[in-house]
């Protein structure tokens, strides 16, 4: 935004590169904060946006006893070592498939 207010000099070559950089930021930008909107089936409901309104602000108040009453609910009693178990597991297949591509291609790289 400096470079177009003219605040310091950019060859025409990356001026032209920064100004489609900067239009594809503000439609990243605007489809984050309006596509919800446009896509949401109850966007002219009045009773489901003033519901949607006093939850996002409950969200950002002090009141954290529903969502954690909601993540207790969540929670299954005695299943705990078998769903880490299986989020170790997981975990580790992830990582052996990220390192060895890592490898694979610094190989290549190398060679």
């Amino acid at each position: 935004l400096a470079m177009l207010a003219g605040g310091f000099e950019v060859e025409e070559e990356a001026r032209h590169a920064l100004i489609w950089w900067v239009v594809a930021l503000l439609m990243h930008v605007f489809s984050w904060c309006f596509v919800p909107f446009i896509f949401n089936p109850y966007q002219f409901d009045w009773k489901s946006y003033k519901d949607d309104v006093y939850h996002w602000a409950n969200y950002f108040k002090d009141i954290p006893e529903p969502w954690l009453d909601w993540y207790k609910s969540r929670l299954d009693a005695g299943k705990g070592f078998r769903t880490s178990l299986t989020s170790v597991v997981f975990s580790f297949v992830v990582f052996s498939v990220g390192y060895f591509s890592f490898i694979k291609k610094m190989h290549l790289l190398q060679s």
